[in-house]
């Protein structure tokens, strides 16, 4: 499967999503997939499972797996889930980013640096 994906911060770790639902057999191996269920009013992403079947938000893929809780849930805080800006990938790009890009996109100062970089076009 060869769709773009965007690139975010899931507590701490950079992870590629979309707003699709995801097989498990649409994902390369060595890579995680989890759904994202979204908050009660379907804007926001609330919390993260294997599998999620009401309020669907989207799916994401990792390379390291999420710390879900003993239930098999990751229950997003206000900034735990932050898409970053104008960044697409497929999911084999995701798969060979280099650990130095990975250090530079965790970086907390990106999302400011974006930011700005947007308003001064």
């Amino acid at each position: 499967m060869e769709s773009n994906l965007a690139l975010a911060k899931c507590n701490g770790q950079i992870i590629a999503f979309t707003y699709r639902r995801l097989r498990k057999d649409d994902v390369l191996e060595g890579l995680y997939k989890y759904d994202i269920q979204s908050s009660d009013d379907g804007f926001e992403p609330a919390s993260i499972r294997q599998h999620i079947m009401v309020n669907h938000w989207g799916s994401l893929v990792s390379r390291d797996p999420l710390p879900l809780d003993e239930n098999g849930w990751l229950f997003l805080e206000e900034n735990d889930f932050i898409q970053l800006p104008y960044l697409f990938v497929s999911q084999q790009e995701y798969k060979n980013l280099s650990e130095d890009t990975i250090n530079e996109l965790s970086r907390d100062d990106v999302k400011e640096e974006q930011h700005n970089a947007h308003h001064q076009i």
